[in-house]
């Protein structure tokens, strides 16, 4: 009876190997399932890729204008009120001197948008803003000319004229300066004559017949 020794032993080790073999197949030692990173599609979803159906986001629109134009003004009075918007009925936030520069851009209308060197914005009336180049108080080739009604005027005022005012009106003095006393003023839409002439200052002819000067940067020639 040599071999029934033997088959305790052979139990014992089979046994063993089934339970070996058991622990070997758990979950804890399985290494992990890999995910799938295809879309329906066969895309492959990176890492941050839009969920389908997502837009792409839409550009931030670019600046409409940039100020890139150096300019001063022109006004007899030595400054120029800055406006909060573009009319001589919003507030004054500002005034720019005779020789002081700003920014600003091409713009359509009577009314130009400005920054200021400290940075603020406003409205200045384009007749008061000289850009580099432009000449000042350059006066318009005439239209046509002639003499106004009863007018004692000498013939030399030959042009008639309106005055180019955002205010509505311009004062006429009685001499050639801002401190000249004022001795009556023209409205919008009123004609007046003159001809053109060197200087600041330009002797008109009021619609009442009296002489008088005015800056010509208010004059426009018709």
């Amino acid at each position: 009876m040599p071999h029934t020794f033997c088959l305790p032993r052979l139990a014992l080790a089979m046994s063993l190997a089934l339970v070996l073999a058991g622990c070997s197949g758990s979950g804890e030692d399985s290494p992990a399932p890999v995910p799938d990173t295809q879309s329906r599609e066969g895309t492959t979803l990176g890492a941050g890729s839009p969920a389908a159906g997502d837009a792409a986001p839409k550009p931030v629109p670019a600046a409409q204008s940039s100020y890139d134009l150096l300019a001063t003004v022109e006004d007899p009075n030595g400054y120029t009120n800055v406006r909060a918007g573009p009319s001589t009925d919003k507030a004054i936030v500002g005034r720019v001197a005779v020789g002081e520069t700003f920014s600003t851009y091409k713009q359509d209308g009577n009314w130009w948008r400005v920054k200021l060197a400290d940075g603020s914005e406003g409205w200045i009336a384009r007749s008061r803003i000289r850009l580099p180049g432009e000449v000042i108080g350059a006066a318009r080739k005439p239209a046509d000319t002639g003499q106004m009604g009863d007018s004692t005027a000498p013939d030399y005022f030959n042009n008639y004229a309106m005055i180019n005012d955002p205010d509505g009106y311009t004062n006429v003095r009685a001499g050639k300066g801002s401190s000249t006393k004022v001795i009556g003023r023209i409205n919008a839409g009123e004609k007046f004559l003159t001809y053109p002439q060197d200087g600041e200052w330009w002797e008109v002819v009021m619609p009442d017949g009296r002489r008088g000067y005015m800056h010509r940067s208010r004059i426009s020639m018709l």
